[in-house]
Formats: C-alpha cells, structure tokens, sequence
C-alpha cells in the first residue's frame, strides 16, 4: 500500500529549516502513535548524522476520497538536526535514498 509521508525538519535551536514530502509501502496503515523506520534506503546512502535512528512517529492520518483518485497521507512528527550544516547530509539521505523531496528553506 502506496503512502505520502510528510514532516518538518528543524535544528536544535530551534529553527524550522525545511520539510520533506515522498511516498512509502507499507503492508498497512499505521495507526497514530506508530513508528515508521527510515533505515533502509536505496543506493547504501549512509546515516546523515550521529543520534538519527532513522524512526518517526506517526501524528496524523488523512484519507482523502474523490472521483478519480484515492491517498492517504501521513503526517510524521519533527525531525530534529543537529545543525543546519546537517541539512545537506539529511536531504541527500532523503532523496538518494527514499526518492522524497526535501525542500531547504532559505537562511539554511
């Protein structure tokens, strides 16, 4: 079963610096409360940095029904980086990996 993620990223500051959107399978949908562990990308790209297990948790779920298309869409709590410096790593981990798009916003 296709599913979109999404969460934001902030530094330990804190600071919002940027968000990442993709679509997982998962054989269900998880349950608020959930953990939903990002440690097997494609392409070997290693852990972005140090204290990352690559789990999440799962906040909301929003199903969305019309004519010509069904999805469901989870919302993921924060990720929390280091630094910003840790943006670039964790956005190649995302997006080599997972195949998500990551935006940086500005200032990051």
């Amino acid at each position: 079963m296709k599913l979109t993620i999404d969460f934001s990223i902030f530094t330990e500051e804190p600071r919002a610096t940027g968000s990442a959107t993709g679509v997982i399978e998962l054989v269900a949908v998880p349950a608020v409360g959930d953990k939903v562990l990002l440690a097997s990308p494609a392409n070997n790209v290693p852990f972005p940095f140090v204290g990352f297990d690559g789990r999440l948790t799962v906040e909301r779920r929003i199903f969305t029904f019309n004519a010509t298309s069904n999805a469901i869409i989870i919302l993921l709590s924060n990720l929390t980086v280091p630094a910003e410096s840790d943006m670039t790593a964790l956005a190649e981990y995302l997006e080599r990996g997972f195949g998500f798009i990551v935006d940086i916003y500005d200032g990051s």
